[in-house]
């Protein structure tokens, strides 16, 4: 990376550690005189240091195994009953033993996330730090926190300004729970429909909307106190298959990677992104062997994310517990080999202690050298450092829940969900639905999954604008005695919403309709009514039914996605957004109808 770029990240940090601190009100400076479990003179010298000189102090007084550790970074669970658990002793244990360097949350409730983390502050010699894929913000990992939409949500609004107040907002988020870094944003271009790993993660298929969003998003959430991370590098938008479940590969010559991959990675880097993820994707194109994914590859991780693109920053890997990896390589090997291939951080190794070793043994047998070992350590505490870890590593309990709370970030949210909305067929003259004694509408919510409570807010926001709107779930458990009542429901009715519900998810391995929704769908579409469907998740499903008259996207499952479906389909907020991928053989990137609010709507909310 130039200097100046270097220059600029460390910059962004400390301001953005500056301007969260005023959220936390008094009692962060109380906690700073507290918590932090270093006293004495040693305490306070360390505070004093910048912090690169802090950082090089304290690689110098480190023993190799506490800087293997610091490249380790372990899974937990913020969530109430973890706190006790046999996972969470286990946790403690490899901070105490293996000195590891940091921890990434899967799911978490704020309080008992904040006193987990400020208890492993405490105990840990060295600060900790902590990551999560807080890709919408803190609600995709917790049930609270401002419920951002998707980022194919944000590209369809075609606002980078959007992109980057999400970003501001999750970092915000993010250091009020007590995490540091941002596993955020998706760089991949979804160029693939089938992508059933990317999709709706995607800001889209144009690579220079993608960077336009990227860019911004990095400058929110660095210049908000976090690390933002380019994920998941060279690119994971061209694939069929998921990394979760297998090696996928990307079979783009060099020359393509060029004109659409790598483009949103050249603009976070050059926006001074803090971290790089690297995928668990083959690239034949750029190393010459089908069967090395690019974590694994120095041709990949040094030669073109380091030496081409210039980016010194951090560089992680995505999980090595997932099939990409673990089917392929033993843990102790995997660690070895993506150090080699120039990786700084290793995301949830599936045995700690067994990658701890294998670098440790590769060190003394000279298959990797202490100046590389020690390359990725110093970047480590250097990021720490630029945190300001090693002055303040635990956060004021009391301050997190104003900050998930905060009405302007959750007015936000709705906001760029509302703006995201996309219609792209309205033959049927549907959008905006007309309310009436002569309308009778159903709504019929197709899940592929049954949990409790989905889509109940699209269907509540529906009943609250039309009192007399009927409602329907049906999901993949449902007997084809319920599903037999909604159709008579359906006869009877004028119009009919038709809301699928597509979960991108991993591990799942799909993002097409199950068999049962696919029925559903067919049976709807062959009773001659006006249909709307309304794609809640892929926004690809119309590719099978080009007999589709009605179709509007939404791009997620989210609360203010639904309250957002459901305004727009009455004409309560203006429909304007634009599709940002391409829908093969239907419609292009950038078409979307525009429906101005009505006039009645407005008269409504005024």
């Amino acid at each position: 990376m130039p200097q100046r770029f270097i220059v600029f990240f460390s910059l962004v940090v400390v301001l953005g550690v500056i301007q969260v601190a005023p959220l936390c009100g008094k009692e962060l400076a109380a906690s700073r005189k507290k918590a932090n479990p270093r006293k004495g003179a040693a305490a306070a010298t360390a505070a004093d240091l910048a912090p690169e000189v802090w950082a090089a102090r304290t690689l110098k007084r480190m023993t190799l195994r506490e800087k293997v550790g610091q490249m380790i970074m372990v899974a937990f669970s913020g969530l109430p009953n973890s706190a006790h658990s046999r996972a969470a002793r286990e946790l403690r244990r490899h901070i105490v033993q293996n000195k590891v360097g940091g921890m990434i949350m899967y799911r978490g409730e704020p309080q008992t996330a904040v006193r987990l983390i400020n208890q492993w502050q405490q105990l840990s010699k060295l600060p900790l730090i902590f990551a999560s894929d807080f890709e919408r913000g803190a609600s995709s990992r917790m049930k609270e926190g401002a419920p951002f939409t998707t980022n194919m949500a944000v590209g369809a609004t075609g606002n980078e300004a959007y992109a980057y107040r999400q970003g501001a907002i999750t970092a915000r988020e993010a250091r009020a729970i007590g995490i540091h870094w941002v596993l955020a944003p998706v760089a991949d271009v979804n160029n693939n429909p089938d992508n059933p790993s990317i999709n709706v993660r995607s800001f889209g298929e144009d690579p220079n909307l993608v960077a336009r969003m990227v860019s911004a998003y990095v400058r929110g959430v660095q210049e908000n106190g976090a690390i933002a991370t380019l994920k998941h590098f060279p690119g994971h938008g061209d694939t069929s298959v998921d990394s979760h479940i297998g090696l996928v590969t990307v079979n783009a010559d060099r020359q393509r990677l060029e004109a659409v991959e790598l483009i949103p990675f050249k603009a976070g880097i050059s926006r001074g992104a803090g971290a790089v993820m690297t995928a668990h994707v083959a690239v034949p194109s750029l190393t010459h062997d089908p069967g090395v994914p690019a974590t694994l590859s120095p041709r990949i991780l040094t030669t073109l994310l380091r030496e081409e693109l210039g980016f010194q920053a951090l560089v992680v890997t995505d999980a090595l517990n997932m099939g990409g990896i673990t089917k392929t390589y033993e843990g102790g090997e995997a660690a070895v080999q993506a150090v080699a291939a120039g990786a700084d951080v290793l995301l949830i190794p599936p045995k700690p202690e067994v990658a701890i070793n294998g670098l440790i043994e590769a060190v003394q047998s000279g298959r990797l050298s202490k100046a590389r070992i020690d390359a990725s350590v110093l970047r480590i505490l250097l990021a720490k450092g630029k945190l300001g870890l090693h002055k303040q590593r635990t956060v004021p309990g009391k301050a997190v829940q104003a900050v998930l709370d905060d009405e302007g970030h959750h007015r936000q949210a709705q906001e760029i969900a509302d703006h995201s909305i996309t219609l792209l067929r309205n033959e049927d003259r549907l959008v905006p639905l007309q309310r009436g004694s002569a309308v009778k509408l159903l709504s019929i919510l197709i899940s592929d999954e049954n949990k409790p409570g989905i889509g109940e807010v699209f269907q509540a926001a529906l009943q609250k604008i039309d009192r007399s709107a009927q409602a329907a779930m049906l999901n993949d458990r449902s007997l084809e005695a319920d599903i037999d009542k909604v159709f008579a429901q359906a006869r009877t009715a004028t119009h009919i919403v038709c809301a699928p519900f597509v979960q991108v998810r991993a591990h799942k391995g799909t993002i097409a309709l199950s068999e049962k929704q696919r029925r559903i769908l067919e049976r709807l579409l062959d009773l001659g009514k006006p249909v709307l469907v309304a794609a809640f998740g892929n926004p690809y499903i119309i590719r099978e039914w080009p007999r589709i008259r009605n179709y509007l996207i939404t791009y997620s499952l989210t609360e203010t996605a639904q309250r957002a479906a459901a305004r727009a389909i009455f004409g309560e907020i203006d429909v304007q957004g634009k599709l940002p991928i391409a829908i093969p053989g239907q419609f292009s990137i950038g078409e979307g109808l525009l429906i101005e609010r009505t006039k009645e709507a407005g008269r409504r909310k005024n």
